[in-house]
């Protein structure tokens, strides 16, 4: 589900979204444009418990690599 879809079906304004993350409307709307970090991605999935994905929001990275990269490197450690 994209994160616009989301708002919708829920009926949220994208201020009252931002403020579950601390940040204003404006940067919603960077969201919903596609300006969006890995991590921040990943606070939204959890957010909104899996229905925007983190690949939805950023599909430019491949994820599964992403998490076994970080994965092997906790491993490590």
């Amino acid at each position: 589900m994209t994160l616009s879809d989301y708002l919708k079906a829920r009926q949220i304004t994208q201020r009252e979204f931002g403020s579950l993350f601390g940040v204003s409307q404006g940067t919603v709307g960077f969201w919903l444009k596609g300006e969006i970090s890995a991590e921040r991605a990943i606070q939204i999935e959890h957010g909104t418990a899996g229905n925007v994905r983190r690949e939805d929001l950023r599909p430019d990275i491949a994820w599964d690599r992403a998490t076994d990269s970080a994965r092997s490197s906790a491993e490590a450690a």
